[in-house]
């Protein structure tokens, strides 16, 4: 079976490189009746490609349970759609999640997993029998197993979200959390924070975050408003590490692709780029969408 790589900032499946005109179409979204009239449409386009989320809240009938090929209702026959999309000769970019975003309920995953924190050991509990399911059921179109699937996208725009979750993360004052266990790697001990921050902690448990600069001028407070955000590009990184690693460990062999949005500062790209095979900015055209876009 072929190879698929990224190579020479191009996607490469055995020996053939490969375009990517892509676009995105949702099959959970449309009646599966159109899905050949719409993947026609993209063919008269130009498009080779076509990506695709794969909800996690939507395929799982009870908690554990899922269905991929649309016996509970048609548009949950992912199956069906890759079938299709081979069918018509399109290469596959697919976006199993768990989070997707896309306007979905909870950002793709359910009630019970959205109430918990990304990098937490109970959310990847959970989060890995997704992983599982949706990747055996995805295996047999892998490229590199004679399907068309080339790209994949393990979760999506990767973010802590620690406002929502200020309690485990250690940042509401209340206990230690995940910042308190970042501090506890980037100093050797509590003496050395304290001399970096200008504080008096008795320990790592105590410290506190700060979100904005208290004082520009004071090297202390800026290095412990660093220090946050420093926590948040870890916490990101640590997330895509961890989503990359699981499914390379249930048998993804294609090439991983991360994205991140601009303006928000919670990822860093630099330390995402060393654990995918290809990094790009989340980044929507403005004029085109504004409310005032006929008169450009």
């Amino acid at each position: 079976m072929p190879s698929v790589a990224i190579r020479n900032r191009a996607l490469v499946v055995g020996n053939e490189r490969i375009p990517l005109f892509a676009g995105e179409l949702h099959y959970w979204r449309v009646n599966p009746a159109r899905w050949p009239l719409i993947l026609d449409r993209m063919h008269e386009l130009g498009l080779n490609v076509v990506s695709t989320y794969i909800p996690w809240q939507y395929h799982e009938t009870a908690p554990d349970q899922f269905d991929f090929t649309g016996e509970s209702e048609p548009p949950r026959n992912l199956v069906g759609f890759l079938n299709l999309a081979q069918q018509k000769n399109f290469w596959v970019f697919i976006r199993p999640g768990p989070y997707i975003y896309a306007e979905w309920v909870n950002a793709g995953v359910p009630d019970r997993v959205a109430l918990l924190p990304r990098i937490s050991d109970e959310y990847r509990a959970a989060a890995r029998t997704w992983m599982s399911a949706v990747t055996e059921t995805l295996k047999p179109y892998f490229a590199t197993n004679g399907g068309r699937i080339t790209l994949f996208q393990p979760d999506n725009e990767m973010d802590l979200f620690s406002h929502w979750f200020e309690k485990p993360c250690g940042l509401d004052g209340a206990q230690a959390g995940f910042f308190q266990r970042f501090l506890r790697q980037i100093y050797n001990d509590i003496a050395e924070l304290n001399a970096a921050w200008s504080t008096n902690y008795a320990s790592f448990d105590e410290a506190q975050a700060f979100a904005e600069r208290t004082n520009s001028f004071d090297p202390a407070a800026n290095t412990r408003f660093k220090d946050y955000w420093r926590f948040q590009h870890w916490a990101t990184a640590e997330g895509v590490r961890w989503h990359v690693d699981t499914y390379r460990e249930l048998g993804v062999d294609l090439p991983m692709v991360a994205n991140f949005y601009a303006g928000g500062d919670v990822q860093n790209w630099r330390e995402l780029t060393p654990t995918v095979d290809m990094l790009g900015i989340d980044w929507y055209p403005k004029n085109e969408f504004g409310h005032d876009a006929a008169r450009h």
